[in-house]
């Protein structure tokens, strides 16, 4: 309302206009902010203060969102100054973004005036979670040793869909695939596979001297939980159908053991495992074997500690060991020879490394 004082002719002073306003309505704080990370819990509603210039002011509340469907909320839609209104935000279904909103507070009755505050919502990624870490052979969980390939296993810890093996600019077994990096007692791990739920990788040569190393993935900017382990010298495991079955072998003339194509006792069979540990010369974390050609045996790295090997629960000769070449450092190829009176059938294999033993039930076919 607007009221016009004037003074009468002759007078020096000029008119005066007085303007009266009516109620108004204020909201405090000016802005609200949600984060949520997918998995989590919703975030706590947060409150907003509506104050008016006179006591008892009446107003209405308005909640609406510019993208992502209904996830803003408030308690009320009206109200008496002074007053609390709780906002909430429950981005149920939401990917991974920002989205924003607005709350509006207008005065009723009346009364003018109406105040906007923005809302902004941030949704995350779930947070990397690893739940175990096993020996990509023989998928069971004994101590890590340097240089084994390992799976681990967990939620939200890689890409879907999954990413596979990649040489860095030097020739070795990158220790990035994409976003994705697992870390040994900080020590970068060289990754052959990574997905959402499994990522399998080698346990890089410098955690020897550690006996109790820990484990973390880093993806997409999210860091995981801390794992403890434990170190041994070795950890075999030999490569076979989920763990157990038909072990990872090829027969003399270099064809694929198996129940349809067996190798007859006395001949000679190649084993692929890994959990050997160290070797010598030292094994270098992310080395392809031979990646350039070996021209004597002797250029191949072989484990420190003895390999001895059973077949058919007979001690079987081993004619010769070493890192596999054209595969990762940690890859350990075993040539042995099937004891002559083993019989046909699937006969159980067992390799020791150092005097700790491979898995059981694992077996090879002779005929």
């Amino acid at each position: 309302m607007a009221v016009r004082l004037g003074f009468s002719q002759g007078q020096l002073a000029p008119p005066v206009t007085l303007t009266i306003s009516g109620p108004t309505i204020s909201v405090n704080p000016p802005q609200l902010h949600f984060t949520y990370q997918l998995g989590g819990s919703f975030p706590n509603p947060q409150a907003l203060q509506a104050s008016g210039s006179t006591s008892g002011l009446t107003f209405n509340v308005q909640a609406d969102t510019n993208s992502g469907g209904d996830w803003l909320s408030v308690n009320s839609r009206n109200g008496a100054a002074p007053a609390a209104i709780s906002v909430a935000a429950s981005p149920l279904n939401l990917p991974a973004g920002s989205y924003q909103g607005t709350i509006t507070v207008s005065a009723t009755n009346g009364a003018s005036g109406s105040t906007v505050v923005p809302v902004g919502l941030t949704v995350t990624g779930q947070l990397p979670t690893i739940t175990s870490v096993l020996n990509a052979a023989s998928f069971i969980t004994p101590s890590i040793s340097p240089g084994e390939v390992v799976s681990i296993f967990g939620a939200a810890i890689g890409p879907s869909p999954p990413l596979q093996l990649q040489l860095d600019y030097t020739g070795k077994v990158s220790t990035f695939l994409g976003i994705v990096q697992v870390l040994f007692d900080g020590h970068p791990a060289p990754l052959t596979y990574v997905s959402s739920t499994q990522i399998n990788c080698v346990v890089p040569y410098e955690i020897i001297g550690l006996q109790n190393p820990s484990v973390q993935v880093k993806y997409a900017g999210q860091v995981s939980n801390v794992l403890a382990l434990t170190s041994t010298a070795t950890s075999p495991g030999v490569f076979a159908t989920n763990g157990t079955g038909q072990a990872a072998a090829l027969n003399q003339d270099g064809s694929a053991n198996s129940q349809a194509n067996p190798e007859a006792a006395g001949n000679s069979v190649s084993i692929f495992m890994t959990g050997a540990g160290q070797t010598s010369p030292p094994g270098i974390t992310g080395s392809v074997t031979c990646q350039d050609g070996c021209n004597t045996l002797q250029q191949i790295p072989v484990p420190l500690l003895p390999v001895t090997a059973a077949v058919g629960n007979q001690p079987a000769t081993v004619t010769s060991y070493g890192e596999t070449a054209g595969l990762v450092a940690g890859v350990l190829q075993v040539n042995l020879t099937i004891p002559p009176n083993t019989p046909s059938g699937a006969a159980l294999l067992l390799i020791s490394v150092g005097g700790v033993q491979s898995q059981a039930g694992v077996t090879l076919y002779v005929r």
